[in-house]
């Protein structure tokens, strides 16, 4: 079977000239006024018609997109803190979750005007670990910039060295008794530094009732009793001529 020619599917164009003359016969076999506008005048409207139509529909389209976008704007992160375990330096860890469909801007962290490091520890997950009680402030701002704020009282930070209860010499030895309230004294980390940089261990130390007991000292040598948070109380020791 021969193949038909790539011509012979279309319609046939009639000129400009044709197709107003059957225009017109159209127009008084139904006794009706003739057209007045020419042809290539109607033409150019339709497409006109056709372009606006086709911005009307796109501006349309992009108005929907704005309409469905809009109130992610106005999302605010949902903020979840949950203090964590201690670790071995006994400072309080707290986790922050953040909910939200928006990508997390920035998270931070303070206690009046001090901030604290916050690291990502998961997906919209964070860690915060504070030095300093009082209230923690959590920010946490979405890439739209809405944000929130958490606050959580922080009470565990153990931010003072320990103390001396009390204090003397007996039998040529200098004797004190230390304490901490907190995390506790390091006794196994009690020890001297003479002005050479020469450390010295004390001779005893007792846990259970606190005491320390220290050769007495022929120069100035500076004492280090730190806790178990790493606080540490110095203490210069000067001998006196003539005692």
């Amino acid at each position: 079977m021969a193949k038909r020619p790539a011509s012979f599917n279309k319609y046939p164009e009639l000129s400009a000239d044709a197709t107003q003359k059957m225009l017109d016969n159209v127009f008084d076999a139904a006794r009706v006024k003739r057209n007045t506008t020419p042809l290539p005048k109607l033409a150019l409207y339709s497409e006109y018609r056709r372009e606006r139509f086709g911005t009307q529909r796109r501006l349309t389209f992009a108005l929907l997109i704005v309409f469905l976008i809009l109130p992610l704007c106005f999302f605010a992160p949902k903020i979840t803190v949950e203090q964590m375990p201690q670790g071995n330096d006994r400072l309080p860890k707290y986790r922050i979750s953040v909910e939200s469909l928006l990508p997390v801007h920035r998270v931070a962290a303070s206690v009046g005007d001090t901030g604290f490091p916050v690291y990502e520890s998961g997906t919209k997950t964070y860690v915060v670990q504070p030095t300093r009680n009082g209230d923690l402030d959590i920010e946490v701002m979405l890439l739209n910039r809405q944000w929130d704020i958490v606050t959580v009282p922080v009470a565990g930070v153990d931010a003072e060295p320990p103390h001396i209860l009390e204090d003397y010499f007996k039998g040529g030895q200098l004797i004190l008794v230390v304490a901490d309230d907190n995390s506790g004294v390091d006794f196994s980390a009690i020890h001297t530094k003479d002005a050479a940089g020469n450390t010295a261990l004390p001779l005893t130390t007792d846990p259970a009732s606190g005491e320390v007991r220290f050769p007495f000292p022929e120069e100035t040598i500076t004492i280090f009793i730190p806790d178990n948070a790493g606080n540490t109380l110095q203490l210069v020791l000067k001998p006196v001529e003539g005692e």
